[in-house]
């Protein structure tokens, strides 16, 4: 899995992106030009992050269970990412700690 993620207790924090037009939360608004597998104005749906096993991961991505890696986003957009978690009142507290 490369340098994508790392992690300390055998768990990966995960985050989808979506339509901005499709939620309301828009803690982090991502445009076309921040990387190349946007293809329309998106946004974080922190509302839906989740844990999972990385090792569950790793499986999952090399049957093709649907998963796959993007190329690694700029620290500027990562960052946008980390401190919109921070300002979402739907991205659950409880995850908080992956981010710091």
């Amino acid at each position: 899995m490369g340098d994508h993620f790392q992690t300390e207790n055998g768990r990966v924090l995960m985050v989808n992106v979506t339509d901005r037009e499709n939620i309301r939360d828009h803690s982090c608004l991502i445009e076309i030009v921040d990387h190349e597998s946007i293809t329309i104005p998106s946004a974080i749906y922190y509302k839906k992050a989740k844990t999972f096993s990385a090792s569950g991961v790793a499986r999952a991505l090399k049957q093709g269970d649907g998963l796959k890696i993007w190329k690694r986003c700029s620290d500027v957009l990562l960052k946008r990412i980390i401190e919109g978690a921070f300002k979402s009142d739907d991205f659950n507290e409880d995850l908080l700690d992956y981010l710091r």
